[in-house]
């Protein structure tokens, strides 16, 4: 969620770039928030890897960054209190769930070719089949085919057209 997060800070800089006053520009998009992000976090007897402190911690850690993104944009200031980042997390985990940007590697894709090889493109591929596995987790009707039945990670080739595909960067 944190790429969503940035962009959503960058539109909400455009929208006061254009003339929108901090308040309208908040209420537009803290509108559907509901609770704080770390208040969405399953209640757990003991320590956890998503728990209340957990979210807690990551959602400083992607303050920082996200502040680190805007540093030196004085429109943005505004909008990058925890407080509101939050509220926009728990919008996001509510409302975009299996939402994904497209990876723009993936527009290159003779160039990926050519730059990573065969044995590299196998290893990438390998790595985001994992990657897409542990995303799809949690969902029941995600498309599970995986990598060994593509053929991609023991087979070069298949990496290799997978990257010419547009497809071998995950979402």
């Amino acid at each position: 969620h944190l790429l969503l997060q940035a962009h959503v800070v960058a539109q909400m800089v455009l929208r006061r770039r254009a003339g929108e006053s901090v308040e309208e520009v908040t209420r537009r998009f803290s509108q559907f928030a509901n609770k704080p992000w770390h208040e969405l976090a399953e209640v757990q007897e003991g320590p956890g890897e998503d728990t209340p402190e957990v979210r807690k911690n990551h959602l400083a850690q992607a303050a920082a960054m996200i502040s680190k993104l805007f540093e030196g944009e004085a429109l943005a200031e505004g909008f990058l209190g925890t407080e509101l980042l939050s509220m926009l997390l728990g919008t996001f985990e509510l409302v975009n769930m299996c939402i994904s940007l497209p990876n723009p590697l993936n527009r290159h894709r003779e160039k990926l070719c050519e730059l990573l090889g065969g044995e590299l493109a196998a290893e990438i591929a390998t790595i985001q089949e994992q990657v897409e596995d542990d995303s799809d987790s949690d969902d029941e009707d995600a498309d599970e085919t995986p990598a060994t039945e593509t053929g991609a990670e023991a087979d070069p080739e298949a990496a290799l057209d997978l990257a010419r595909r547009g497809g071998l960067f995950s979402c």
